[in-house]
């Protein structure tokens, strides 16, 4: 059974394409070349339902008509419209270990991680990604003052990942941390 702890959120599908089982998804995630994952899992009455991806083309940049094993129809398809697209964390650190580009791993997948300063201070967990704007941002919580910081998801700023401890390190700009208080 997949658990919620195990999935990134990575998108959401879209309508029914075509005749033939295909539906169209907005993902955060590249996938061309080939698909790179395993499954894509959306919940379904409360439960994570993996998919297995039968042929995948590009629509768009970010968007993607998906064919899925089991959907032969229109009308089967069409109960998969808007729901929450995920994929599995071990398929997308499979992606960064192979050095594929930055823009593999959808900024989410790191919300629950320590943040550390390059000097070794706990900035605290994120919380959220706030994506609203062109510049993605961390937002980061301070267990012990309770502080809020936004904090630029700029990959100059990123010194370490550690998917074993799940911490970023980062060295900021002086002067940014002032700016969120």
């Amino acid at each position: 059974m997949i658990t919620r702890q195990e999935l990134v959120s990575i998108g959401h599908y879209g309508k029914p394409h075509g005749t033939q089982g295909e539906i169209s998804a907005s993902l955060s995630v590249e996938l061309e070349g080939g698909h790179p994952l395993s499954c894509l899992v959306s919940c379904i009455d409360g439960i994570y339902v993996p998919f297995f991806i039968k042929n995948l083309r590009p629509k768009s940049s970010q968007s993607w008509l998906i064919t899925l094993d089991g959907f032969e129809d229109k009308q089967d398809v069409a109960k998969l419209t808007n729901l929450e697209v995920f994929a599995l964390k071990k398929d997308l650190m499979s992606l960064a270990n192979e050095e594929l580009t930055d823009d593999m791993i959808p900024f989410s997948y790191f919300v629950g991680w320590k943040l550390l300063l390059s000097d070794g201070t706990l900035l605290g967990t994120i919380s959220e990604i706030e994506d609203a704007t062109e510049n993605v941002l961390f937002v980061v919580n301070h267990q012990a003052t309770n502080d809020e910081y936004m904090i630029p998801t700029n990959e100059h700023f990123i010194v370490e990942i550690n998917e074993e401890k799940q911490i970023i390190v980062m060295e900021l700009p002086d002067g940014l941390l002032e700016i969120n208080q």
